[in-house]
Order: C-alpha cells, then sequence, then structure tokens
C-alpha cells in the first residue's frame, strides 16, 4: 500500500449498514411506544414545545440535527415532537456563521454564553481571579442576570430571557480532556460551565442535556446548576451504543430536571438502553462502510475544496491528487510501517484502516511517535477542532469531509437523508474554508449519541403548569 499515488480507488461494500445506522430516531421511538403509555407520550416534554435553546452549539448544528430526525420519525405515527430551535450560543465567528445559514431565520444567535451576566469578557477575568472552586460557584450564584445581548443572526439586541422546553449544550472539555490542558477547575472553561448553569437555573428551563467528555466531575455539573435541578441521567456513551461502531467517541451525557415543576415518571435510563438495544443491527457499520456511497463526483467536489484551502501552502507534493503536503505522505508511510509491526490478530483488517496523519508515527529527534489511527480500535480516532486529514490507506485517499460527517450521525448522502426523512445536510458552506467545516465537525455532538440520550430524558418527562411562561413577562 503506499499512500498518494496518481488515482483514488473507489470503496466496495454492503450501503444497508449505512441505512440501519441511521433508522437510531425510528429506534426511539419504537423504545418509547413499546414502554411508555402514548397519552404519556403526547404530555411528555418533547411534545409540549415550544423548542430549544442551545449552548456552546459549535458551527455543525448537531443537536438541531438530530431534532429533525427525531420529529420526522414521531410524525410518521402521529406524535408532533416539538423541538425546533429557538437560539443558539457560539463565540467563535466562523461558527456563527455557519449556523447563519443552518438554523431557521428567526433563530437568535448569540455570542458568549458569558454574556448572560453582562459583559462577558469582564465576568470571565473576573471569575478567574477567584482561587477556589467554591468561591467561582458563590460568585456564580449571587451575579445578576442580564434580560438581552446583541444577537449576530438579527444584528440587534434581542431577548435572552426567553422560555425553552430544553435547553442543551456540548460544554468546552479541553480543561477536563485526558489529551486537552489539564487544567481542571482552574482552567478557563469552567466560568462558561458556571454561566451555562446561571442560565438555565434564571429562566428556569424545565428539562437540561449536557454534553462532555467523560473526565468532567458531576459534582462540578451539580453545583454549576443548583440545588433546584435533579439528575436522573448521568451516562458514559459511546456511538457504538447507537449503531456507529465506526466512530470512537466517548462522552458523558448528563440530563437533569428542574424539580419543582418538573416530573419524570419513566426512568430515562432504562428507556435509553433499549433503545441502544435496538441500535444493535447487522451488518456493522465498520470505517471502510464510510466511503462506499461516494461517487468520483464527490471526490471531485472535496478535493477541490481542499486545495482551495491549501492553495497557498509552499509544501503540497504533486503525487495523488495533489492536495496533501509531503509531511502527510510520510506519516502516512510511517503508520503503514507501524501497521505491519502488529500481530495480525492485534489490528484491524487493512481495509478498515483509517490514520491521523496530524500526528506523526515516527516521532522526532525530542519526542516519540504518537499514533492517532484505527489500527487497534477499528474505529475512526475521535474528531478534534484542530486536525488533520484522515487517511484510508489502503483506499489510497483520504476520507471526504461528507464522509466524517456521515461517521457523526449527518446525512450527508441521499440514502442517510432518505433514511432519516430529512433534506440531505450540506458540508461545504460560503464563507468557510475546508478545515472551517472541519473544525465545526470536531466541536460537534454525535448527531445519534445525543439524540437518543437527550430525547430519552424528554420522553421520560413532563413540565409542570407552572413553568409553562415566559419568565421575562
Amino acid at each position: 500500500t503506499v499512500v498518494g499515488g496518481c488515482a483514488y480507488s473507489m470503496a466496495t461494500g454492503d450501503p444497508v449498514a449505512i441505512a440501519r445506522a441511521f433508522q437510531w430516531a425510528k429506534a426511539l421511538r419504537l423504545a418509547a411506544e413499546q414502554s411508555i403509555a402514548a397519552c404519556m407520550i403526547e404530555k411528555s416534554a418533547m411534545m409540549a414545545g415550544p423548542g430549544c435553546d442551545t449552548e456552546f452549539s459549535g458551527g455543525a448544528a448537531g443537536w438541531e440535527v438530530a431534532a429533525q430526525c427525531i420529529h420526522h420519525s414521531f410524525l410518521e405515527h402521529g406524535y408532533e415532537a416539538k423541538l425546533q430551535p429557538l437560539s443558539a450560543c457560539e463565540i467563535d465567528r466562523k461558527m456563527q456563521a455557519a449556523l447563519s445559514h443552518r438554523l431557521p431565520a428567526n433563530t437568535h444567535v448569540f455570542d458568549n454564553i458569558m454574556d448572560i451576566f453582562g459583559d462577558g469578557r469582564a465576568w470571565q477575568a473576573a471569575f478567574m481571579q477567584k482561587g477556589s472552586f467554591a468561591e467561582k460557584v458563590h460568585m456564580k450564584n449571587h451575579a445578576p442576570c442580564v434580560r438581552e445581548a446583541y444577537c449576530v443572526a438579527h444584528r440587534q439586541m434581542c431577548p435572552l430571557q426567553t422560555f425553552c422546553s430544553a435547553r442543551v449544550g456540548g460544554t468546552p472539555s479541553q480543561d477536563f480532556s485526558m489529551s486537552g490542558n489539564r487544567l481542571g477547575l482552574a482552567g478557563p472553561q469552567l466560568p462558561p460551565l458556571l454561566a451555562f448553569g446561571a442560565k438555565t437555573e434564571a429562566l428556569r428551563t424545565p428539562v437540561v442535556g449536557l454534553e462532555c467528555v467523560s473526565e468532567l466531575p458531576t459534582h462540578v455539573v451539580h453545583d454549576a446548576f443548583g440545588r433546584n435541578y435533579d439528575w436522573p441521567m448521568a451516562n458514559n456513551l459511546r456511538p457504538s451504543n447507537v449503531g456507529f461502531p465506526c466512530t470512537n467517541r466517548l462522552r458523558l451525557y448528563m440530563g437533569g430536571v428542574r424539580a419543582d415543576t418538573t416530573t419524570v415518571f419513566f426512568d430515562p435510563n432504562h428507556l435509553l438502553d433499549y433503545t441502544h438495544h435496538l441500535c444493535q443491527r447487522e451488518p456493522e457499520l465498520r470505517p471502510r462502510s464510510l466511503l462506499v456511497l461516494s461517487t468520483d463526483e464527490h471526490v471531485q467536489e472535496d478535493v477541490w475544496n481542499l486545495k482551495a484551502a491549501r492553495r497557498a501552502s509552499p509544501n503540497l507534493c504533486s503525487e495523488g491528487a495533489g492536495c496533501y503536503l509531503r509531511a502527510e505522505l510520510q506519516r502516512g508511510r510511517a503508520y503503514w510501517e507501524r501497521y505491519e509491526s502488529l500481530p495480525p490478530d492485534a489490528r484491524c483488517s487493512p481495509w478498515d484502516l483509517v490514520v491521523h496523519v496530524g500526528d506523526n508515527p515516527a516521532g522526532t529527534a525530542t519526542s516519540k511517535g504518537w499514533c492517532t489511527w484505527s489500527a487497534k480500535s477499528n474505529a475512526l480516532p475521535t474528531i478534534r477542532r484542530r486536525t488533520g486529514l484522515y487517511l484510508a490507506l489502503c483506499h489510497n485517499r483520504h476520507l471526504l469531509l461528507r464522509e466524517l460527517f456521515l461517521s457523526m450521525g449527518y446525512p450527508t448522502y441521499p440514502l442517510a437523508s432518505q433514511v432519516t426523512g430529512v433534506p440531505q445536510y450540506s458540508v461545504f458552506l460560503d464563507g468557510l474554508t475546508y478545515f472551517d467545516s472541519l473544525r465545526s465537525l470536531g466541536n460537534s455532538f454525535h448527531v445519534a449519541q445525543a439524540g437518543t440520550a437527550i430525547g430519552s430524558l424528554m420522553l421520560c418527562c413532563q413540565i409542570g403548569q407552572r413553568n409553562c411562561v415566559d419568565p421575562g413577562r
């Protein structure tokens, strides 16, 4: 196997694995119908409306795509899941631009979640001056919350304090991740988590869904959201639970409810476990399966956008499609040498081998090599915010951007769109480069993972009438 040949090889395989993986929303509905009375499904938080707010949204709009899939699956059987996006919060300018493309025109897109206190940057600095976690929590508990902030979608001040049935957030994780900076409670990402809790408390949000790396201590979440919230769900989940064993992305999902206004009438963990059971299908979705739907036109589109993003690089190599850096091809060959050195029973099939060439397996004079690959796990390495290409060595090409999004549950091909009943997802947007889009995926929820976890919680609780008012009135 040599990386960077003159032509791309097209994968062959069974697209049935992809079709079955994208039936996760149907599995959620079936699990609910077989576990919960129809009258209780109709009264659940999922059907109560008026919709959802998303914090730390990222540019890929993963939860919003999951909500669309759930809505279509339930609508086919006479239920109207009211999960439409009301607002999103995202600090990155490029990701804000992506959200403005991906969300309905009437959805608010706010900037810094710290703006719930006023001047977000000033409050971030004030929190960081506090020495202990307890002092930061005390500051959060006594900080005033403002009623409006600048909306980048509508280019004017818009109300922050509007009622939603659920608030969903994938909190920044670098301070807690084993592969991050490991600053923990002393890091700069604790104040935004506290602001998430303060915003949820101030708006009396009935249901909250939170995603983060598994290393996040759950007591931090409890303190961030306060004593008014109970947490009936806290699970470390993998995409393999929902039919995507091709992807490695272990995440902590926590589900909270406001105790004084929201009733949990069925165990969401039981419903989630049953949904996971229904998602276990044959054949399994493997890394090679992700390549089977791509046509020559898809490859050409991806290569064109990749070349456009790299047109100013002096290190482009003429080998292959002319879109790879010399260092990437060298690392691809070094990965193959490492792969061949593994015992045959301790490595995946070469057709499922995917390597991340943003890391160097050969190492340097001052550091040892680092492998980020599917050789031992038989799953794609976790896609990160700042990342390089993923090469499928035996297929003699990189994984296309639409294939990487597919691995995270986005319906980027007609088959997946047909199965989910939602419009085909576009990975390329005006104003975003190839690597902007790849970065948005690194920030994203896994669509099926988030949809089944948060969907299970919303189906198992009922919002009281006292909570169904706009707190701004």
